[in-house]
């Protein structure tokens, strides 16, 4: 009996350290593009304040 419930629990780790990968993955997923998001807006602020002072100066 024990020998058959040693796949299964093998089986329920594999699964629980997939999910973790894959939460991991995720993770790392969604900071990169917030990341790259802020990048993004950053350069646009930049672009839209030297806009703005450009409009004023005239």
């Amino acid at each position: 009996l024990p020998k058959k419930k040693q796949p299964e629990a093998k089986i329920c780790f594999n699964l629980s350290c997939f999910i973790g990968v894959h939460d991991i993955l995720m993770l790392s997923q969604l900071v990169s593009s917030a990341l790259y998001l802020g990048y993004v807006l950053d350069s646009y602020i930049l672009k839209l304040m030297c806009f703005i002072k450009k409009e004023k100066s005239y």
